[in-house]
């Protein structure tokens, strides 16, 4: 039984890419919404544009969001005995 428990933690690790890729995907398609809007209705007559807020937008809250379902996964679930 030994021999498998890797497989466990490697599914769950690509379980865990593959739901951040995804939320990645969905925020940044909200942050290209958001900068088209933003150039379309209010950035027309200014001349100064920041893109540190759709980094942030795009990268951070992906990052923060999936850190708080890793870290309640990680109280629901104990980690096994060897680690």
């Amino acid at each position: 039984m030994m021999m498998f428990d890797w497989q466990d933690w490697m599914c769950k690790i690509l379980t865990a890419v593959v739901y951040y890729s995804i939320i990645a995907n969905t925020a940044w398609m909200f942050v290209e919404a958001l900068f088209l809007h933003a150039r379309l209705t209010v950035s027309v007559f200014e001349k100064s544009d920041s893109f540190y807020v759709y980094y942030f937008i795009g990268w951070g809250n992906v990052t923060i969001s999936h850190r708080a379902v890793q870290k309640s996964l990680k109280m629901a679930i104990p980690p096994p005995p060897y680690i």
